[in-house]
């Protein structure tokens, strides 16, 4: 498939053709792209709930705007730890609802150990489907 676009590629433009050859394929390619990450926050995310913040304060004068960041973080700080001292729990609230909801969505699907000595790789499946999963490389065949 990657081989077709490619030819079709080098018709319509020759040296963005050649260009692509000389990168690695998951510089480019989705399918090649890697789906291990350390962070499941996104940095959109990020800038959005920051943008949101300081659209009251992006018309005032710079010190009047840093103030007011420093008021909404200061507050923020507050408002967080005050919860957390009351959190009961051993893991964290927001872990443990990501915890939670993995565990509800691996229900019926159960591992096997395919005998390697390093006990690396193993294979899951839910009766009709199975991916193979190597610890080591934290890779699953499923891509998640």
């Amino acid at each position: 498939m990657v081989e077709l676009a490619m030819d079709n590629l080098k018709k319509i433009d020759e040296p963005a053709w050649k260009e692509l050859n000389e990168l690695a394929p998951g510089m480019w390619i989705r399918a090649a792209f890697s789906t291990y990450t350390c962070c499941d926050l996104q940095v959109n995310n990020m800038c959005g709930a920051f943008n949101s913040t300081i659209v009251a304060l992006r018309e005032l004068p710079i010190i009047s705007l840093i103030d007011g960041l420093k008021q909404y973080i200061t507050s923020r700080i507050v408002k967080l730890t005050n919860f957390m001292l009351r959190y009961e729990g051993y893991i964290c609230p927001m872990i443990n609802k990501l915890l939670d909801k993995s565990k509800k969505e691996v229900e019926g699907w159960s591992p096997n150990w395919s005998g390697d000595r390093d006990y690396a790789i193993f294979s899951v499946s839910d009766g009709s489907d199975a991916y193979v999963v190597n610890l080591r490389e934290k890779k699953c065949a499923c891509r998640k």
